[in-house]
């Protein structure tokens, strides 16, 4: 999510969020029917979990726009909303598998294994965003191992990422 640069307050560690675009998909059917909202505001803030409500607003229009055939936004609805936020530059994606419990990713190092520290900056379901640790040209083991040994000999095969 994207803040205005100044804060709201002297006691406010953020600002009052730019009102961005985004996207409601309906977690029923999320390719079916999307909707677009903008941040309005910041409800609450939960020091617990570290979360916040945020309210999104849309206008009645939108809301009942529809394709023929399908609901218009209404209440009750579980949906999922998709708002952009900061553009990570200098990010090298990987498989899951392939960073470890302790943030390590290992690569080939001229045919031997090596271990290097990372620093990831965000993960799906299926990758990690490295933004540190990694260089482009750095061939990463995908495969999960268990109790490698550094240095050990290598024999790989380079598999395009397009290719996974």
């Amino acid at each position: 999510m994207k803040f205005k640069e100044k804060p709201l307050s002297s006691d406010n560690w953020f600002s009052e969020p730019e009102p961005v675009a985004c996207k409601i998909h309906w977690t029923e059917a999320p390719n079916s029917q999307i909707w677009t909202g903008h941040v309005a505001r910041i409800e609450n803030i939960s020091a617990d979990t570290r979360t916040f409500n945020i309210a999104i607003k849309i206008t009645k229009e939108e809301a009942h726009a529809t394709i023929p055939g399908q609901h218009p936004l209404a209440d009750g609805l579980f949906c999922s909303v998709k708002i952009p936020g900061k553009i990570l530059r200098h990010v090298i994606r990987v498989p899951r598998e392939a960073v470890t419990l302790d943030s390590n990713v290992y690569i080939d190092a001229k045919g031997k294994l090596k271990s290097v520290a990372v620093k990831t900056a965000w993960s799906d379901k299926s990758f990690f965003y490295i933004t540190d640790g990694l260089k482009d040209d750095d061939i990463v083991i995908i495969t999960r191992l268990i109790a490698p040994i550094e240095n050990s000999l290598l024999n790989t095969t380079i598999i395009q990422p397009e290719k996974q």
